[in-house]
């Protein structure tokens, strides 16, 4: 496993449907929040990374729901790198209550996207990415 980030939240009313449970692209949104910050957490925040002709669209992204999520829940969401190939890489994602209990899961695929004259195109991830993606270590945060 590659690199990884812990993130704390509650659930925002905004956030739930008219049955008072999460409304499921909500998790979608986590996902790619979480993502942003496991890049800052590594030292690559995305925005930098962007301005130096990257970028790590979401080509691919699949959730399974186990257990509802309701108004002020407090959840965690712990996401890791688990794979790195020469143009994409996955993040899993695992969302769990307050006490523990397995809510859902999901995962990412991305791609290492140059930003070209001729437009955005696959590339190889570089070397210095591809290790900070995979070294491991694990920064956790609470917003």
């Amino acid at each position: 496993m590659g690199a990884s980030f812990r993130r704390t939240q509650r659930v925002a009313w905004g956030e739930t449907d008219s049955a008072g449970i999460v409304f499921y692209p909500n998790y979608f949104r986590w996902f790619d929040t979480a993502t942003h910050e496991l890049f800052r957490s590594i030292g690559l925040p995305l925005r930098e990374l962007e301005q130096r002709g990257y970028l790590v669209p979401i080509l691919s992204v699949s959730a399974e729901f186990r257990r509802s999520l309701r108004y002020d829940d407090e959840f965690t969401i712990d996401s890791t790198v688990a794979e790195v190939e020469e143009k994409t890489f996955r993040v899993h994602h695992q969302v769990r209550s307050g006490e523990g209990k397995s809510l859902s899961e999901g995962t990412e695929l991305r791609g290492w996207v140059g930003k070209g004259e001729d437009g955005p195109h696959l590339l190889s991830i570089p070397a210095e990415y591809r290790e900070l993606l995979t070294r491991g270590g694990h920064v956790a945060a609470h917003p």
